[in-house]
């Protein structure tokens, strides 16, 4: 039996490569829906997860229900970072790390909201 890990290691691998395969069948530059797109970069950013998640939980409204990764999406969209197909993210807590597949610009905003969120206190 397949562990969690390599289970989700084997999503974010699929998923990639379909988001890849979806952007080049439209040609290079294009969307299927003929919208202009830019390069997107994958970046791995390494977090310390116990000061990560609880950072993370202060600084959003509490609400049991929402999982670490909802949390992380909506303290990207405070911080005015909109991740839409194909541009995503990986929370991967056992690594330690976020996987982030979006442009340059919005790697750096995505840097500099973690590193607030890092200085929390």
């Amino acid at each position: 039996m397949q562990s969690i890990v390599t289970r989700l290691v084997t999503f974010l691998i699929l998923a990639l490569a379909v988001g890849w395969a979806a952007s080049a069948a439209s040609g290079p530059g294009t969307t299927a829906e003929g919208r202009d797109t830019k390069k997107l970069e994958i970046r791995i950013f390494q977090i310390d997860t116990n000061a990560f998640y609880t950072n993370l939980r202060r600084s959003e409204p509490p609400l049991d229900s929402r999982t670490n990764f909802m949390l992380l999406r909506a303290y990207f969209k405070t911080n005015g970072i909109e991740l839409k197909p194909p541009e995503t993210f990986f929370l991967n807590g056992r690594n330690n790390n976020i996987v982030v597949r979006t442009t340059a610009e919005t790697q750096t905003n995505i840097m500099a909201a973690l590193a607030r969120l890092n200085s929390l206190k």
